[in-house]
């Protein structure tokens, strides 16, 4: 999970997930707990189950001989 980050302008502080914005606070504090609050989600969350298994088709690896087929 990507790692939120925290911008500040105009005396608002904006918290983004990659281009998301996911909240928009009035304080740093108010920022910082939301910064938290997705970090720990993202590290209590099951990985495995939200990624998708992906099984490949058995196939015969080609073999090069001096990269010629």
């Amino acid at each position: 999970m990507p790692r939120p980050y925290i911008l500040a302008h105009n005396d608002k502080w904006f918290v983004f997930v990659g281009c998301s914005l996911i909240a928009l606070c009035t304080t740093k504090g108010e920022a910082l707990e939301v910064q938290r609050e997705w970090i720990r989600r993202g590290q209590a969350a099951d990985l495995d189950a939200l990624l998708p298994a992906v099984a490949l088709p058995d196939r015969n690896p080609t073999v090069l001989e001096n990269g010629v087929n």
